[in-house]
Formats: structure tokens, C-alpha cells, sequence
């Protein structure tokens, strides 16, 4: 089994006005590769946070998007290879720094 895992982080700051604008993102991508079956099964995926610092401060995190594939020898000369992306980015998490209501959930975009 293969893991691989990186990372990797923007940040942007923007005057509007007399309001300093700060807005963090973090990116994790994970990609898991095993042997199944005489074959390869590959996951692949990232988990996002970002954090958004104003006047009302707020926080996104969550999976961006998940991707399954695998690919199996078949006979002599043949290769079957399967994938599917899973729709994982919609599970995103919101939280607000003014409210103490629980997070709620938001959209997160797939790349």
C-alpha cells in the first residue's frame, strides 16, 4: 500500500476601505493506492479549511471532492480499469465567528 499526503496554503490580505480583509486557505490532498484482487485500487481526495478574517470572521471546512478507481489485468492482453467521483464536496462545514449557533452546512466547490 501507497499513501501520499501533501499540503499546501494561500493567504491573501485586501484593504477595503478602512477594513483589512485576511483570508487563509489550506489544502490537504490524499491519495491511497493498495493492490486488490491482482489489481490497483487508487482513492483520491482533499480536505480543505478556510478561514476568512474580517469584520465578521468565518471558517469553511471539508472534503473537496473523492475519487475511486481501480485497474485489474484481464486475460492476456486485456485491462479493466473503473472510477467514480463521489459528490463529497457539499459536505462542507460553515462557522461564523459572531454566532454560537452550531456550523451549518455550505457548499464547497470540486476542482
Amino acid at each position: 500500500m501507497a499513501v501520499g499526503v501533501g499540503g499546501f496554503v494561500h493567504e491573501m490580505t485586501q484593504n477595503r476601505g478602512s477594513i483589512r480583509v485576511r483570508t487563509r486557505q489550506w489544502v490537504y490532498p490524499i491519495q491511497v493506492r493498495m493492490p486488490l484482487a491482482r489489481g490497483n485500487v487508487r482513492v483520491e481526495t482533499a480536505l480543505m479549511h478556510v478561514q476568512h478574517d474580517d469584520a465578521d470572521s468565518s471558517e469553511v471546512w471539508g472534503p473537496l471532492y473523492t475519487r475511486l478507481s481501480g485497474t485489474w489485468r484481464v486475460g492476456g492482453n486485456g485491462l479493466l480499469t473503473l472510477q467514480t467521483s463521489l459528490p463529497t464536496g457539499g459536505t462542507a462545514r460553515r462557522k461564523t465567528g459572531r454566532s454560537n449557533s452550531p456550523p451549518s452546512t455550505c457548499a464547497a466547490s470540486s476542482p
